[in-house]
């Protein structure tokens, strides 16, 4: 069963039109050790509602919102921690 680790996020705005954005980077990691790092995007640029508690290494479930326009791309809407990350522990 492969598994989602968030790496990072970042909220900033688009350079030309100063739109606003939400990037979280996260590797999905498949059984037999393949790699593939992904960023995803939230809808308007939302940020998440427990994205300053996530840390680099958690283990989580992403949620999803469809596209309004056919054919396009599911908007983030959440990020469940499943298993806490290893790297943060004090």
């Amino acid at each position: 069963m492969s598994k989602v680790v968030f790496i990072n996020a970042f909220a900033g705005k688009s350079k030309d039109k100063q739109k606003p954005f939400n990037k979280v980077t996260v590797a999905d990691v498949k059984d037999d050790g393949t790699v593939r790092v992904v960023d995803l995007f939230t809808d308007g640029g939302a940020v998440l509602s427990n994205q300053d508690a996530l840390r680099f290494g958690d283990v989580v479930k992403p949620s999803y919102r469809e596209s309004d326009i056919p054919g396009g791309r599911p908007s983030l809407t959440g990020l469940e921690v499943i298993q806490t990350s290893p790297y943060n522990q004090n």
